[in-house]
């Protein structure tokens, strides 16, 4: 078994297709859908700019907003280094990246559509929440992508017009679906109409639905697997550097698994401390991620002198390209496969113990918060002897 596969497996991760949900066999009242609608946009015109920058911070505390709003400037920063033609990032790894931002924006209506027309926060509307978070998931097959091609040592920009394209597609889908779906569906519809839920009479409300937990283990696992990727990348290139952006995402993990371990105890209102964990960490870890790409960059020849010059330069040749155990379909179906079976352990394993996650339990949510970046940094950010040295296979 991979080492990075022994991360995974505790941290679990999950990757679905995008579909839009079935709507309710019930007949839609329209006066009442027009005047929902109506209600979702008037409270997007009415929320003022600090309100609307909170993001995820209506389900914690002020603080968590403030730390929410800070991180932003440090990822921009961090991406301006990143896509300095000298760093010799792969062209779908910066595309990646980039593409993260609109996952964030897409938190800060939705955050506030389910706040202003349901009265709930959008962990607990499923299926805006799975909608909005399934571009985390595009972000991270993204950056895996791009880092698998570097390794093979296809670094040019011109055979990447398909991803980008389709992810592109995916997004606007995305934005049409979440706003036919504030007419269509309740608070707590399903994400995907509950494709794949079991019908479970003692369930929470608010309970995540397999597709929305799928969404959220993909982005873990794909995460796990982009650090243990970097970390090749730097051996690949014999550029060190690159171990610190590896690095630099530990921290982003860390908030990953803050959001799971927050669902896992169904969003309890005395567990939002850890939205506030979330937060902090997210500025962390875009603060370490601006410091890694700096660092890239200068190993480049950035300086003060050429910092607004990005005239296009020579893609670096892979110093030792790695041979791929698999195609990237093959390998994206296995880490679907593991995906969708660690949904299920997730959300019905959870009902083994109903009274103890319905209950706030502040340490075991902690441990679960340090534990999953200490099992990646003793499994995945390592060096890896030659025999493994291939791209990594679920």
């Amino acid at each position: 078994m991979a080492p990075h596969l022994v991360a995974l497996f505790g941290c679990v991760g999950a990757a679905v297709a995008f579909q839009l949900p079935a709507p309710s066999v019930r007949p839609v009242r329209t006066v009442r859908r027009v005047a929902e609608v109506h209600e979702a946009a008037t409270g997007l015109l009415a929320a003022d700019t600090s309100s609307l920058l909170v993001s995820f911070g209506d389900q914690g505390s002020n603080l968590a907003g403030q730390l929410f709003q800070f991180s932003l400037l440090p990822y921009v920063i961090f991406l301006y280094f990143l896509n300095y033609p000298k760093t010799g990032a792969p062209p779908l790894v910066r595309f990646g990246f980039g593409y993260l931002l609109l996952f964030v924006l897409a938190t800060i209506p939705t955050g506030v559509v389910a706040k202003s027309t349901w009265g709930v926060s959008l962990a607990d509307c499923d299926w805006m929440h799975g909608g909005a978070e399934s571009l985390l998931t595009v972000t991270n097959v993204l950056i895996v992508l791009g880092f698998r091609a570097g390794l093979r040592g296809d670094l040019e920009d011109d055979d990447k017009t398909i991803p980008k394209a389709v992810s592109a597609a995916y997004a606007v889908a995305v934005v049409a679906f979440i706003a036919a779906g504030i007419g269509m569906f309740e608070a707590h519809t399903p994400f995907l109409n509950g494709l794949g839920d079991i019908p479970v009479a003692s369930e929470p409300i608010n309970a995540l639905s397999i597709p929305t937990w799928a969404v959220h283990w993909s982005s873990v696992a794909e995460f796990v697997i982009a650090l243990q990727l970097a970390v090749d990348y730097a051996r690949a290139t014999a550029n060190e550097k690159w171990k610190g952006l590896a690095v630099g995402m530990l921290p982003a993990h860390a908030s990953g698994i803050c959001a799971c371990t927050y669902h896992l105890f169904y969003n309890q209102p005395d567990m939002a401390w850890l939205v506030a964990a979330q937060a902090g960490l997210t500025f962390a870890g875009n603060c370490a991620l601006m410091v890694a790409a700096f660092r890239l960059a200068r190993a480049g020849g950035w300086s003060p002198q050429t910092a607004l010059e990005f005239r296009a330069d020579p893609s670096p040749v892979v110093a030792t390209p790695l041979p791929s155990k698999e195609s990237d379909a093959l390998f994206f179906a296995e880490v679907a496969a593991f995906a969708l079976i660690a949904a299920y352990a997730t959300k019905y394993g959870s009902l083994l113990a109903p009274d103890f996650l319905q209950t706030p339990h502040a340490i075991v949510a902690a441990a679960l918060v340090i534990g999953s970046p200490l099992a990646v940094v003793a499994t995945t950010l390592r060096e890896r002897d030659d025999d493994d040295a291939s791209l990594p296979a679920p």
